[in-house]
Formats: structure tokens, C-alpha cells, sequence
């Protein structure tokens, strides 16, 4: 079992491929070769970190959204292209930086100190020698360099910051005439002909999907590694492989907070210091900590539920808040602890100490693991296998009968339907429908799970027959009609208006209302009473003055609008004042992000970069 703090470096970087360079590779980028064994490993490890970080069931949740192989593949594209490009710049981690991360690796420390023996240990464990791992690690490192270059770059100053809060957060309110397009669908009785011509118009909105009929094998690791039993020799290895990082738990603490945010300016910290202090006071003579936290605390991710954070450990907060908190006990109350994002208050209701699970009460646990090991291994082989007796001729059912699997049978299916047992698997679908009748590969889902799959049927793409979608085109005809008669009743009444204050009078002959969005913030996209209409937002922000009508029908879910805009204004100060920290790290870490991927992207349009769809289908199919 790959453990995940050393799965990360592989998954980014890499290993040596000395022993298959004969191989013909997935990609190659301006003649740095991607072979096979690596889009395999770097997809089987992905998998193993996920499991490790989130849980089984979660990581195959995740793991079905996302499209396994372009993801690995445009990692070590990325990978080669930056090691290039560092090798162009002549950048270079040297050996005591080297050396002070591999140390700085808690799975590879003892109480806290780098052990050597340990980091032999465990690198053995999982098949790796200590010169491809640090070959991984000075090349992961090297990355780093050169995208800390990149993003250092970057500067924003503290007018810039402010203007594009404002912008972002820019209030607007709204009064306007809704007309509805399901006012008109009762009045409107489309002729035969109509609905003939509709058709004719429009047929392709009515195309009938490819569609496909299969038969699939489910190789379940679970089930095929059910009958391991691991010996205690097993066990014991597993354990110990995995103690540091699997099995042994640092101290922590489930505490409450209440933060008030305030900005640099010396009056304004020294208001919500007093406050804070004032809280605290309350606390001390018997204040309900979670009623005052819901109350006043700045933190809107935890106020609901009364300031509560949770179990942490040491690492995951700022050292300025963790120091005193770790000094408290149980039951214990923080002084006001000065934050430069503002002050916090904490409470500490349990202490959680440091603890090593021992192996009796996590055998169940490492079996489960290992059955699940074994279980993979036995899917792969059983999986290249059968594909080999598919390919000359015998059927997936004999093939099941002679495993003990179960063969399933689909109906037709076309992508984004539901396939039976896999739900609307998109990359399943996808790759089935490249199958041509009576053909059989190794189709993966989403997950990157594969399958042995033959095509029975298929139906190509088609335009059905007027009389077979009669009633559906029928029904989009009225919706159309109903919409542009709504449309067209908005344009009139706009044209009727001449100024805001015009608008009741318009509203009343026309028997509608006049409805009001009062200052709401730009950055929801949102008009409330209407939904998400960005477009709206655009044209509010960019009107010449206030108040003043839009200048256009406004047509959303096929509802048409006369929109006025009657107010615009900034963003309250006190919300600059709360928001200005987060915000100018958020905005100013979406720069750089975008300056590293601008500069990724200009590495890729200059680089020479072949790749061989057939070799990256055959590399995950072997997993």
C-alpha cells in the first residue's frame, strides 16, 4: 500500500522509466517520452491517495467525476514541460534542501527526528529504492521553484484590491414588469400545419441519440480479495509500514471560537479589541459560549452552530492562535488572542491526547485494507485474462460462469442515460459507444474502474418520424410561440416607458405589478424574484446613470422583464473592513493561479506535444 505523503510526489512527478524506454510511448513532449507504466501507476496511485485522504466510499464518489486518464496524462505533460523549462532556466534544488524535505516528512520521522533506518524502512515497503524517491522529490521541488518565480511576479497594490471588491460587491436595486410566457400558453392552438413546419425547422432539436446494447463483467476487488487471509506476518508489516502517518494520532483539541475581524487601522483594532474583551468578560461570569458566538462572532462558517470548530490538531491553524489554545484544558477559556486578520476568543471542550492505535485494534482494519490489495491484483490479472479468451471468440457468459461473476445484460443506452448498475456514467457510456457490434474491450467509468465489455446492438443517430415525437413537437411549438408573445408584449410596454417613474402607470393598463430588488449584492449574480442572471448584472453596472431604464427586454427560464435600475451604489465600508483580509488573499492567490496556468499554457503552445490516444487507452486498460 502506497502511503499518501509519498503517493503525492508520484502522482505530480514521476518516477525513473530506465527499463522501458523501448516501450512506444502514451505522449511525447518535445521529445521527453510519457510511457505507459506511467499514466498506469500515476492513475493506481491517484486512486490510493484518494481511498487513503477521504474513505472508500467517498474517494468513489469523487473518483466517477473525474476522467482518470486526460487527468494523469496532463499532469506529466505538465510535469516534463516544467522540468524543461527549469532545466532551460538552470534552476536546481541543491542536496541540503533536499536532504531538509525528505527529513521534514513526518513518515519518515521518530519523535520528531528524521530516522534513517525508518526511511529505508518504508520506502522498501512500497517497492521504491531511495534514488527514484529522490529523484521525485528534487524534481517536485524544482517545480515549486519555478512556479514560486512565476507567482512572485504578481502584485496587486492596495488600490487595486479595493476597486475590484467595489466592483464585485457593487449593490444595485431593481423595480420591474415580469411578464410570464405561461400567461399566453392557453390561448395558443397550433394548426397541424404549424406544427409540420415547426418541425421542419427545428428536427434536430428531436434527433434520437446512438444508442448501444452491451453486455459487461464487473471485476469487484472487494469481492475477489473476500478470501485472503493475511498472515500475521502480513499484518504485522502493513502495520508498521503505515504507523506514522496511518496509526498514530497527534493531540488534539475540540474547541469553540468567537473571531471578530478587524482591519489595519489602529482605531478600528483597538474598537474591536475593547469588544472583544468585552465578550470575554461576559464569558468568564457564565455567558453561554455558544449563544455569544452565534450572536457577535465574524465567522460565518461556525457561528451558526455556535462558534464550534471541531477536533484540531497542531498545523492546521495559524501558530499565533494555536500556541495559547494548546496550553488550555478542558473546560478552559483563552485570553483574547490578537490575530492580524482580528481577535479570537476560545473555548476548549475536550483534549484529545496524543495516542498510537495498536495493532490489536486496527487488524481489522489493515485485513480489510489487505483484502482489498489482494483483491485488485487478482481483478487485474483475471480482467487481461478474459479479454484475451473474449477477443478469440468465448462469450462473457461462459466467462462468468467459469469465474463466479455475474454477467449483466443493458438495454439500449445513449450517454447521460442510466446504465444499469453504474447510474449515467458519462465516461462509461463514452467509451462503449466507440464499440462497434459484436467488438470487446476494457471500458473504464468514471472512477477509473474497468469492466470486460461486448457490444450486442447498436441504433445510430436518427431523426425520428413526425408522428413518433408528435405530442413533443406540439408542445416546444406552444412554449416557443408563448415566449416570443411574451417577449414581444415586454418590448411594447418598454417602449411605453420612458423614465422609472413611468412604470406603475405602464404596469396598471397592462394589469401587471410593478415588483422590487432592493440592494442586493452584485457578486450573488442573483436578482432576487427573478434568478441568476449575470448578463443583467453587466448591464446594471455599466449604465451611464441612476436611475435609469435597461435598455433592453430582459428574458430569463422564458419570462420577459422591463427592468429599471433605481439605485447603485459601493459596498458598505464595514463590509470592506470585514471582508478586506480573505479577500485580498483569495483575489491576489487567483492571480498568481492564473499567471502559473497562463504560463503553463504558454509552455504547451510552444512545445512539440504527440499524443497517442490508442497507447493511453491501452496504459489505463492494463490497470
Amino acid at each position: 500500500m502506497v502511503l499518501t505523503l509519498i503517493v503525492v510526489v508520484f502522482i505530480f512527478w514521476g518516477i525513473g522509466t530506465g527499463f522501458f524506454t523501448q516501450i512506444h510511448p502514451v505522449a511525447t513532449v518535445d521529445g521527453e517520452k510519457i510511457l505507459p507504466n506511467e499514466i498506469a501507476q500515476g492513475a493506481s496511485q491517484m486512486r490510493a491517495q484518494m481511498a487513503s485522504q477521504y474513505g472508500s466510499s467517498i474517494a468513489a464518489e469523487l473518483m466517477r467525476q473525474l476522467n482518470l486518464s486526460q487527468l494523469v496524462l496532463e499532469r506529466l505533460i505538465e510535469q516534463r514541460l516544467v522540468a524543461l523549462e527549469a532545466h532551460r532556466l538552470r534552476l536546481r534544488v541543491s542536496d541540503a534542501a533536499l536532504a531538509q524535505d525528505i527529513a521534514a516528512n513526518p513518515v519518515f520521522q521518530r519523535r520528531g527526528e528524521f530516522d534513517r533506518q525508518l526511511y529505508e524502512d518504508v520506502l522498501r515497503s512500497n517497492n521504491l529504492l531511495p534514488a527514484e524517491y529522490e529523484q521525485s522529490v528534487r524534481a517536485r521541488l524544482t517545480g515549486e521553484l519555478l512556479r514560486a518565480m512565476v507567482m512572485r511576479g504578481v502584485y496587486l497594490s492596495k488600490a487595486q484590491i479595493k476597486q475590484e471588491y467595489d466592483r464585485r460587491h457593487e449593490r444595485f436595486s431593481l423595480a420591474y414588469i415580469e411578464v410570464p410566457y405561461t400567461d399566453f400558453m392557453t390561448q395558443i392552438d397550433p394548426s397541424e400545419q404549424q406544427i409540420e413546419q415547426f418541425y421542419k425547422q427545428h428536427a434536430d432539436n428531436f434527433r434520437e441519440p446512438e444508442r448501444i446494447k452491451v453486455q459487461y463483467l464487473d471485476y469487484d476487488p472487494q469481492r475477489l480479495g473476500q478470501g485472503f487471509n493475511p498472515t500475521d506476518s502480513e499484518i504485522e508489516k502493513y502495520y508498521r509500514a503505515n504507523l506514522p502517518v496511518r496509526f498514530t494520532h497527534p493531540e488534539e483539541r475540540r474547541v469553540r471560537h468567537i473571531f471578530l475581524s478587524a482591519s489595519t487601522d489602529p482605531a478600528a483594532r483597538s474598537a474591536k479589541a475593547a469588544r472583544a474583551n468585552e465578550l470575554l468578560a461576559k464569558l468568564k461570569q457564565g455567558a453561554d459560549f455558544a449563544q455569544i458566538a452565534r450572536e457577535y462572532s465574524d465567522d460565518s462558517a461556525t457561528r451558526l452552530n455556535g462558534g464550534e470548530l471541531g477536533f484540531i490538531g497542531r498545523g492546521r491553524m495559524v501558530k499565533a492562535f494555536e500556541d495559547p489554545v494548546f496550553k488550555l484544558k478542558a473546560g478552559e477559556l483563552s485570553g483574547v488572542i490578537d490575530l492580524p486578520s482580528g481577535f479570537d476568543v476560545v473555548q476548549v471542550e475536550e483534549v484529545r491526547p496524543a495516542r498510537t492505535d495498536p495493532l490489536p485494534a486496527v487488524r481489522d482494519e489493515i485485513v480489510k485494507g489487505l483484502r482489498l490489495q489482494r483483491g485488485l491484483e487478482i481483478a487485474q490479472r483475471e480482467r487481461r485474462e478474459d479479454f484475451r479468451e473474449a477477443l478469440n471468440g468465448r462469450s462473457l457468459t461462459e466467462i462468468a460462469q467459469q469465474r463466479g461473476l455475474d454477467v449483466t445484460e443493458t438495454p439500449f443506452f445513449a450517454v447521460g442515460e442510466q446504465i444499469p448498475k453504474l447510474g449515467a456514467d458519462e465516461a462509461f457510456a463514452r467509451e462503449a459507444m466507440k464499440l462497434t457490434k459484436g467488438s470487446v474491450a476494457l471500458v473504464r467509468d468514471r472512477s477509473g474502474n474497468a469492466y470486460l465489455v461486448r457490444a450486442l446492438d447498436k441504433e445510430p443517430a436518427h431523426i425520428p418520424l413526425l408522428k413518433a415525437v408528435h405530442d413533443r413537437v406540439r408542445e416546444a411549438l406552444i412554449q416557443s410561440l408563448a415566449q416570443k408573445a411574451a417577449r414581444e408584449r415586454a418590448a411594447a410596454l418598454l417602449k411605453q416607458v420612458k423614465s422609472p417613474a413611468d412604470m406603475d402607470a405602464v404596469a396598471a393598463s397592462a394589469k401587471l405589478k410593478v415588483q422590487k430588488a432592493s440592494d442586493f449584492d452584485r457578486a450573488s449574480q442573483t436578482v432576487p424574484g427573478i434568478g441568476r442572471v449575470p448578463e443583467l448584472m453587466d448591464t446594471a453596472a455599466t449604465a451611464s446613470h441612476v436611475p435609469a431604464m435597461l435598455p433592453h427586454v430582459v428574458e430569463h427560464d422564458g419570462d420577459a422583464y422591463v427592468v429599471a435600475l433605481v439605485g447603485r451604489t459601493p459596498p458598505p465600508e464595514k463590509q470592506w473592513e470585514q471582508d478586506q483580509g480573505e479577500f485580498e488573499e483569495q483575489l491576489l492567490g487567483a492571480r498568481r493561479e492564473a499567471a502559473w496556468n497562463a504560463f503553463l499554457s504558454a509552455l504547451k503552445q510552444r512545445a512539440q506535444i504527440d499524443v497517442d490516444p490508442n497507447q493511453l487507452a491501452s496504459a489505463l486498460g492494463a490497470v
